[in-house]
């Protein structure tokens, strides 16, 4: 059976990755005919709507077969990050929800073998959804509510599954996917079996990052911290515009909050945004932060900004940079 083929290989690509064993002696598949979600990630039982579970590579679609090794495999990472440690409270759902919507797509072509290239769809997938729902001020929401909100149990599963993917995804493409991927092992580790909340997720990181041969690797600086810069993407609701604007000298790149709805009461909404810079094969951050100005000197040939969309934010040229760069 194809589900449970991949279900193995799953479990196997988890496992080096947080280099931490599966801990339960066995995992089942149980398929629900008429299960209200896709699937659920009860620890050692994944319930999983049925139709997934009888996906036949012969008879379904490439889209299809896409579909059930993401959700299978967004499930499978909830054995590590949700199950073996658990939130505190519900304000860090997007964290445990974040972070399989982000890790899914990797382990997916890790199993497929790359077959399906399901990190390519990330962006229209996960970030692009994220965006959408959002650019809406009247309608959204920070992705991490204050405890004991009365606004819990209302959360849009799009901004805590797909926004939070996508700022994790910017963490990871910030500090760098080895920092990154080194940080989870001493988390888990130390609150296997427990329950933690986005500090103790955080402070992991810092550890591994303060030692120096990552410092060194990553583009930030100096003063540097993770939860310094995760803070304001996930405590305020909406994302940033930024504005890119060309004078005799130089580029100058501000920010604004983008809302599709013109609405002023978060007018004055700032955050600290890596600008991935690219340039033919040539990457590079810079960093805007609140209530600032980036100048560019020197910049003679056209550059994009996020070319390669790790960022949570959108883009505006002027009218002669877009030009330079069609």
């Amino acid at each position: 059976m194809y589900a449970l083929d991949i279900v193995c290989k799953l479990l196997l690509y988890y496992e080096d990755f947080f280099s931490i064993p599966y801990p339960l002696k066995k995992l089942d598949i149980f398929a629900v005919p008429e299960l209200r979600v896709l699937a659920m990630e009860n620890w050692g039982l994944i319930m999983v709507r049925q139709k997934l579970v009888v996906y036949n590579p012969h008879m379904n679609s490439l889209r299809e077969r896409r579909v059930v090794t993401d959700v299978l495999a967004h499930e499978v990472a909830h054995m590590w990050f949700g199950n073996l440690v658990t939130m505190r409270w519900w304000n860090d759902l997007w964290l445990n929800e974040g972070f399989a919507t982000m890790m899914a797509p990797k382990a997916a072509d890790h199993a497929e073998n790359s077959t399906l290239r399901t990190t390519q769809y990330f962006t229209a997938d996960v970030a692009l959804k994220a965006l959408s729902s959002d650019q809406h001020l009247r309608t959204t929401q920070p992705i991490s509510l204050k405890k004991n909100s009365d606004r819990v149990h209302g959360q849009d599963s799009r901004i805590l599954y797909n926004k939070g993917a996508t700022v994790l995804r910017m963490v990871e493409s910030t500090i760098g996917v080895n920092v990154f991927r080194r940080g989870l092992n001493p988390y888990l580790l130390k609150f296997a079996y427990s329950n933690a909340d986005k500090n103790d997720f955080l402070a992991s990181f810092a550890l591994i990052f303060d030692e120096s041969e990552c410092r060194e690797d990553a583009f930030v600086p100096s003063n540097f911290t993770v939860s310094d810069f995760i803070d304001s993407w996930i405590y305020q609701p909406g994302f940033p515009l930024l504005e890119v604007h060309r004078t005799t000298e130089h580029f100058e790149i501000s920010q604004t909050i983008f809302d599709a709805d013109g609405n002023t009461v978060f007018a004055n909404l700032q955050w600290k945004v890596p600008i991935f810079l690219g340039r033919g094969d040539k990457r590079s951050i810079i960093w805007l932060r609140e209530n600032e100005t980036v100048m560019l000197h020197d910049e003679n040939r056209p550059f994009l900004i996020d070319i390669d969309a790790h960022g949570y934010y959108r883009v505006l040229y002027d009218g002669e940079t877009w030009n330079d760069i069609i």
